[in-house]
């Protein structure tokens, strides 16, 4: 009986791993599209709200406490587009920085100004809104998930990048079978994985290499295995991550992505600060030989593929389109459309909307732009300075809880996994300067997946005191009941 009570116990402190199990999955099918008309969000958010409800459920004030700079920075984020959303009086709302041109329309159809919200697209600010909360569900969930199960994340998410890799390497192979591809509108011909955009399935996989500097660092046992000549689950582990890279840098050639190319190359040399030799350390002998290897290791696989002709992004490099000098000609008037809405902002989620007003005619196009492709340049437009505090904040934060992480990344896996999550928010972060993979549903997740892990190494250092304390209280007491004898 007591068994079974256990394993009841056991259940239920387990069930927000399988939840969010179901969630990454359900990402990883219906969440590969940052376009708000896709028709797998009925599937995805609906679930993605329930699976936020149950983490919410059961949420503890100590595991709040731990993770509180994730939860705080999630929490800011809806926060402010909720805020954005509140209707205002018209002579308040028509004073506001950039509502001219609406209420001088209200105004000559002789309607009543009507109670408006800062927002100037209100449903796509509902939609940001609910796009939300697709990551907020996976941050929740993982915050309450246990050390060992955020270590287990990994190579779910690690698995979800060897499976989407898979497919695009089916897609080029292919030669661009349309049934292959997951959307409707996506970059047909190009191996997007299980993504829309091409871009986003290379920025995916590059933030993947420090998932894999941090699974070639664990050590296992098998050392007797070894001296009799035999392959270690360490050996094993280290090896295979270093051929999963060399797959993904390949595949980040095959996509044709300029921006993934380079932020693969920055990945690579940021798992040198991630894996951790045997005995640890610092920049000894044998690191500088490893850091000079895989130096020569990328130059002489981007030699490898120029010279066979197979690296799209590279000639993409030395043959910039037309539709490419566009995206950063677009950005000086979004910059000023900024100062426009300045310091409320548009809105988030009207960009779309606002920059058809503000288009200059020299870049008048058939097609329209769904984003800025400069996500912090659409942030500051949307958001206003309530987006340049919070992001000025979380940066600030991170650079302070990553250079910790640096000094003390020798200290054990946990710190380890903190900075390779660290380094994925950096790379998506970087990616976001010239793109806007974070919107999509599935990246998102795995970005609020890193926030977690960049946090959990507090949470471990926290629970190792509370162990050492309880066995100190431990043995005290049993001091204390032989002196009573």
């Amino acid at each position: 009986m007591q068994h079974r009570i256990g394993l009841g116990e056991r259940a239920r402190a387990d069930h927000p791993f399988w939840v969010l199990l179901l969630l990454l999955a359900a990402a990883w099918l219906f969440g590969g599209s940052a376009r708000d008309d896709v028709t797998s969000l009925l599937v995805l958010r609906p679930l993605a709200i329930l699976c936020l409800a149950i983490g919410l459920v059961g949420l503890t004030r100590e595991q709040m406490r731990n993770s509180r700079w994730p939860l705080t920075v999630m929490a800011a984020l809806l926060a402010l587009i909720l805020i954005q959303l509140i209707p205002l009086p018209p002579t308040i709302w028509s004073n506001l920085p950039g509502r001219g041109l609406a209420h001088e329309v209200a105004a000559a159809a002789g309607v009543p100004q009507p109670w408006r919200p800062f927002a100037m697209v209100p449903w796509r600010g509902w939609n940001a809104f609910y796009a939300m909360l697709v990551p907020a569900a996976a941050l929740v969930l993982a915050v309450r998930c246990s050390p060992e199960q955020r270590k287990l994340l990994v190579f779910v998410v690690l698995g979800l990048g060897l499976a989407s890799a898979v497919i695009g390497v089916m897609q080029a192979v292919s030669g661009g079978l349309p049934q292959l591809y997951f959307y409707r509108i996506s970059n047909v011909g190009s191996s997007a994985g299980v993504f829309a955009n091409r871009n986003h399935h290379a920025a995916f996989l590059a933030s993947l290499f420090p998932l894999l500097a941090y699974g070639a660092s664990l050590r296992g046992r098998g050392e007797g295995l070894q001296r009799r000549g035999m392959p270690t689950a360490t050996m094993l582990r280290t090896w295979a991550a270093v051929c999963a890279g060399i797959f993904f840098f390949f595949l980040v050639l095959t996509t044709g992505a300029r921006a993934g190319l380079g932020l693969a190359i920055v990945a690579m040399a940021l798992t040198a600060v991630i894996y951790q030799p045997r005995g640890g350390g610092g920049l000894d002998r044998k690191r500088l030989i490893w850091i000079a290897g895989g130096v020569i290791a990328v130059a002489l696989l981007l030699l490898v593929a120029v010279f066979f002709s197979r690296g799209e992004a590279v000639e993409r490099i030395l043959n910039i389109q037309t539709s490419d000098q566009r995206r950063f000609e677009t950005w000086a008037p979004i910059l000023s459309m900024a100062g426009e809405y300045f310091p409320f902002g548009s809105g988030v989620g009207s960009f779309v909307d606002i920059y058809k007003i503000y288009e200059p005619q020299q870049l008048l196009s058939p097609n329209y732009f769904n984003h800025a492709h400069n996500d912090w340049l659409e942030w500051l437009l949307e958001g206003g300075v309530g987006a340049i505090l919070l992001f000025t904040v979380l940066i600030v934060s991170w650079i302070w809880g990553t250079v910790r992480l640096v000094r003390r990344r020798g200290e054990g896996e946990q710190a380890r996994l903190a900075l390779a999550g660290a380094a994925i928010i950096l790379l998506l972060g970087l990616a976001s300067a010239v793109d806007y993979p974070t919107r999509v549903p599935l990246i998102g997740c795995v970005l609020a997946l890193a926030t977690v892990w960049m946090s959990s190494e507090r949470v471990e250092m926290q629970l190792r005191v509370a162990r050492g304390g309880a066995r100190s209280r431990s043995g005290k007491s049993a001091r204390e009941s032989r002196d009573y004898r």
